[in-house]
């Protein structure tokens, strides 16, 4: 999950409304680590990290994700720089395996 702070529920056209010139060099994702009293994408990264370095190797695990938080951890995982995971792939349906620092869209067609 991502804190948003005073964004929290808005939408990107909202905030660009209210908060002029705030998402306007960001991208459709990154808008969402400008927020005032929000998280950064650093802060989300360093809370992932400290939570998958608690793992040590436990084999297989099954993790449940919303989408921003299942982006920056495959993209964290993949050691992907911090602008690609938000290019990754999002939908409801979706199975991801990772696996030797690879990511596998299990439900792919």
């Amino acid at each position: 999950m991502l804190n948003l702070g005073s964004w929290e529920g808005t939408t990107r056209e909202e905030v660009a409304a209210s908060w002029p010139g705030r998402v306007d060099q960001s991208d459709k994702h990154n808008w969402l680590f400008g927020s005032p009293d929000g998280e950064s994408y650093d802060a989300v990264a360093a809370r992932l990290s400290i939570w998958s370095e608690k793992l040590n190797d436990p084999g297989a695990l099954i993790v449940v994700s919303h989408g921003v938080t299942g982006r920056a951890l495959r993209g964290l995982y993949a050691g992907l720089p911090r602008t690609e995971p938000f290019a990754l792939p999002i939908r409801r349906d979706t199975v991801f395996k990772l696996s030797n620092r690879g990511i596998e869209d299990l439900t792919a067609s």
